[in-house]
């Protein structure tokens, strides 16, 4: 396992808190929980670990998956007005 300061490690979970309160009740599932936390830890091991930096990560994370989201829900509404 990594090993990461406390500070570290502080400054990812709070980031991680903050990027999961930014996701939208029907956004908020493990598997996006996991993208944030991934990047996150990407982030710390490659040295940018300070809070700002990770909590700007989160935010970038977030709004990638906002944009996943309305694009596959957009495709969902496509298909059900091919189907009528």
């Amino acid at each position: 396992m990594l090993e990461f300061s406390q500070t570290t490690i502080a400054n990812m979970t709070a980031a991680l808190d903050y990027g999961c309160g930014l996701l939208s009740s029907d956004m908020d599932t493990s598997e996006n929980r996991k993208r944030i936390a991934d990047a996150l830890i990407a982030s710390a091991k490659a040295g940018d670990d300070s809070l700002v930096q990770l909590k700007a990560l989160a935010q970038r994370v977030v709004d990638a998956i906002d944009v996943a989201g309305k694009k596959s829900a957009l495709k969902t509404v496509r298909k059900m007005i091919r189907r009528s």
